[in-house]
């Protein structure tokens, strides 16, 4: 199927007992003019007949799969290559949308002033029962235009994703190329590039949002296998991502850019991999020792680091990140893997 307004893009690893649910949210969604793009990243198990099966009752769905697993970013830069629908919508392969979310998501991108359209998520556990305190609370309660640089500012100063994971968000595949899925001024980020890539497409403009038509997010207790690792590269992260956004000329102001570096300090200094022993602690301690050196180089008013995140090396080969969940991140690296869930 081509020239579908919306490429809903989902990327899978092993879903097989999910991911017929969340195709079904998908493809009963209030807007059906849709393109289902399913690329399976070397599933294990049976997730890629479970798509071909979908796909053989509803021909809007078109499964692909990789050979070998090639990491979630990777994953979602195909995708990107694969669609073809004016506007693109991500839904990661075990969460679900509410019938009327793609239709509310698309008719803010009529608006040629919107940048970019995200809904309200809410989260469940892997039986879909409410955790109703997990991820940070809505900016606003109710659906409207957000100012997007307000947006950019107030994930920064409360350093937190208030934008959402992929499977809330929406916007023009024109505006988001596949080199740049992942990146902030020509950094990679590891574990918030799905953020990264929001900033740029909420920048200077506005952005809409659904509050009443949520994401539903799974989130496994597997995933906190996997969290000392992901903490490490989630406090690098946001340190880079302001750095760049700094360098700019982006609504990151100093008071701002100084609570960032100084929770970064914090984190990285209460972490376990400080005191030695893990294959993480040098990278932590140059992470320590690089943001020092740029906190006192704002102090000094002299220039700030240009790519702060490739200043330090991650200590094990990373294939890329998956965005999973907001809530928490698997590493997608070789001695990880059995356990990694991807899209």
């Amino acid at each position: 199927m081509s020239g579908a307004a919306v490429s809903v893009c989902v990327p899978v690893w092993n879903r097989e007992d999910v991911l017929e649910q969340t195709l079904t949210s998908i493809l009963e969604q209030t807007f059906d003019d849709l393109e289902v793009l399913v690329l399976d990243n070397a599933s294990t198990d049976g997730s890629r007949t479970v798509a071909e099966r979908v796909a053989r009752r509803d021909s809007r769905v078109r499964v692909f799969v990789n050979m070998e697993n090639i990491g979630g970013w990777p994953n979602h830069r195909r995708l990107l290559e694969l669609a073809s629908g004016r506007y693109v919508k991500f839904c990661n392969s075990d969460d679900l949308l509410s019938p009327g979310t793609i239709e509310r998501l698309a008719g803010w991108l009529d608006d040629p002033s919107i940048g970019l359209a995200f809904a309200r998520q809410t989260f469940a556990d892997g039986n879909l029962r409410p955790l109703p305190g997990w991820g940070p609370p809505p900016l606003v309660a109710a659906s409207g235009r957000i100012d997007g640089d307000t947006l950019i500012e107030a994930c920064f100063e409360r350093r937190s994703n208030l934008i959402g994971c992929p499977t809330a968000t929406m916007f023009r595949r024109a505006e988001l190329p596949p080199a740049t899925w992942a990146s902030l001024g020509g950094s990679t980020f590891w574990v918030a590039g799905d953020l990264a890539s929001w900033f740029p497409l909420a920048r200077a403009r506005a952005v809409g949002y659904v509050h009443d038509a949520p994401a539903v997010v799974r989130v496994h207790t597997q995933m906190e296998s996997l969290a000392p690792a992901v903490s490490v590269l989630d406090v690098t992260d946001w340190a880079g991502m302001a750095l760049e956004a700094r360098r700019l000329g982006w609504p990151v102001g100093e008071a701002t850019l100084r609570t960032v570096l100084g929770t970064t300090l914090r984190m990285l200094a209460a972490s376990d991999h400080v005191l030695g022993g893990s294959e993480w602690t040098p990278f932590v301690l140059r992470a320590l020792e690089q943001t020092a050196s740029t906190l006192g180089a704002l102090d000094a008013g002299a220039a700030l680091p240009r790519d702060f995140v490739a200043s330090f090396a991650v200590p094990i080969p990373l294939p890329d990140m998956d965005p999973s969940h907001v809530a928490c991140r698997e590493i997608a690296t070789k001695r990880l893997m059995p356990r990694l869930l991807v899209g």
